[in-house]
Parts: structure tokens; C-alpha cells; sequence
């Protein structure tokens, strides 16, 4: 309880202090502020770079679904170009996805 009240007194002379001295009070206000500002900002940048990474991540999801459902389609013996369509892609680009696929099984 002694230290406590050590620190609350140390805390009290200090406000004290600063209080009497008004530049004092003026820098530390200031120093206040800018750590407030430096906080938010970098609290801001997470958020934005969170919101980021979401969106690639739901594209790469996107990405990796539309290529299961073309290399399933074809291994049924439909065509790319109809699937393509359900998915709103061009047929180049499904046609893309379907030889990449077959690069990459042959990686495997």
C-alpha cells in the first residue's frame, strides 16, 4: 500500500508540475496527441490490410473452386465452353484453367 501511494503521490507532483509550467503542459498535450494519431493511424492500416487480404483470399477461393469444377466437368467428357459459361468466364480462360490443370496433374 506504501508503494502504491508512492506512485500515486509521484503521479500527483508530476501533474502538478506540468500543470504549472504551460509550455510543459503544451509539449506533453502534443506528445499525447501524436502518439493518439500514430496509434489510429497504424489501427487503420490493419483494418485496410485486412480487408485486403480478405478480398485476395476470396479470390484466390474463387480462383480454386472454378478450376475443381472445369477439371471435374471435362473429366466427365462435357465441354469447357459450357462451363465456362456457367461460370461466366470466356472459353479461352476455361480453356486456360483446363491445361493447367492437366500440367499440374502431370506434376503430381
Amino acid at each position: 500500500m506504501a508503494n502504491k501511494n508512492e506512485y500515486l503521490e509521484e503521479a500527483y507532483n508530476t501533474l502538478l508540475e506540468l500543470s504549472a509550467d504551460e509550455k510543459k503542459r503544451l509539449e506533453y498535450e502534443a506528445r499525447e496527441k501524436a502518439i493518439r494519431d500514430y496509434n489510429s493511424n497504424i489501427s487503420y492500416a490493419r483494418q485496410e490490410g485486412e480487408q485486403i487480404g480478405e478480398k485476395r483470399g476470396e479470390a484466390r477461393g474463387i480462383k480454386k473452386k472454378e478450376r475443381e469444377l472445369i477439371l471435374n466437368w471435362t473429366r466427365k467428357g462435357r465441354e469447357v465452353s459450357e462451363m465456362a459459361e456457367l461460370l461466366e468466364l470466356s472459353e479461352s480462360e476455361g480453356r486456360q484453367v483446363q491445361a493447367e490443370n492437366r500440367e499440374q496433374e502431370c506434376t503430381e
